[in-house]
């Protein structure tokens, strides 16, 4: 559900003026009600811990819930995955021609529910997480390198640390447009809303690091002027330094994704997923679940 831009106006227009005489409670009740709607708070508005605890991706009813393909665990798989989240689905699905038999474990009562199920369900081309001021993906890995190669000289990081970005930079790119492809491909319906982001600058410092990963990396961007962003918070902010409107980036569904791929993958009849199977141990190639034990061809850990 999403309101229309008249609707969330008229939530503003009430929340400009009754928003502050609401206890703690009330705010956090409508936030909720809000968010349920579709709407967003003023940019003025703190955002509160939401009352639920309930990832918002694995709201509602999911048709893996407790789901078996088999009976039984079976005695042998040629292939057993541990974990059905993000990566342990995606193994899974890129499995399902292979003709062998790949048995999917998932302890939890439904997928996705660790941190797959609990992300902002965002792909992007430049680095989102990092604490503190932003010194992009370079100065990232080479503040990595120094801490763990102290010996090395500064022009040596800086080798290692370019090195090391356009390694990264490569791999996010081909998972973004692994992303893209799987999603048209097999038509998934997972809120897939590649608009691109707009990466802010605080300072000189991560204005400079934005451009410098932009032309080091090649990511299909461009600068984003502070008269350009500050309509975006009906000039209620207005940033002071130049970002970054970062293009193939965008948002997701994560748990509707996964969803789908499974959806895929278990019209094979040699693919089956068993969730509220807790792997206690790995022996050799025995896995060893609170089902029974399995011997495995080969085993994937994706927890």
């Amino acid at each position: 559900m999403s309101l229309t831009r008249v609707q969330q106006e008229r939530f503003w227009l009430w929340e400009e003026k009754h928003y502050d005489r609401l206890s703690p409670r009330q705010q956090k009740e409508y936030q909720a009600c809000l968010a349920e709607l579709g709407g967003h708070l003023l940019p003025q508005h703190r955002i509160h811990m939401p009352l639920s605890a309930t990832p918002f991706w694995l709201l509602g009813e999911d048709p893996y819930q407790a789901h078996q393909s088999l009976r039984r665990l079976p005695a042998t798989a040629d292939v057993v995955i541990i974990g059905c989240g993000l990566t342990g689905a995606s193994a899974f699905y890129h499995l399902r021609h292979s003709g062998l038999r790949v048995l999917l474990l998932e302890e939890a009562d439904v997928p996705c529910a660790q941190s797959s199920g609990k992300n902002g369900g965002n792909f992007q081309l430049l680095a989102e997480s990092y604490i503190g001021t932003y010194d992009g993906i370079v100065g990232e890995r080479a503040d990595v390198i120094r801490q763990h190669f102290p010996h090395l000289s500064d022009a040596q990081v800086q080798a290692h640390a370019e090195r090391d970005a356009r390694i990264i930079s490569r791999y996010t790119r081909s998972n973004v447009l692994r992303i893209e492809e799987i999603v048209r491909q097999e038509n998934l319906e997972c809120d897939y809303s590649p608009a691109g982001w707009l990466q802010l600058a605080s300072d000189e410092h991560e204005e400079r690091a934005l451009e410098t990963d932009a032309a080091l990396l090649g990511v299909d961007s461009e600068p984003a002027e502070p008269d350009d962003v500050a309509p975006l918070w009906r000039n209620a902010w207005r940033p002071q330094y130049r970002s970054r409107w970062i293009y193939r980036s965008g948002n997701y569904h994560p748990v509707k994704f996964v969803r789908g791929i499974l959806s895929r993958a278990l019209s094979q009849p040699q693919m089956w997923l068993m969730t509220q199977t807790r792997v206690h141990e790995i022996q050799g190639q025995d896995v060893i679940t609170n089902r029974g034990t399995v011997k495995a061809g080969r085993i994937i850990v994706a927890t």
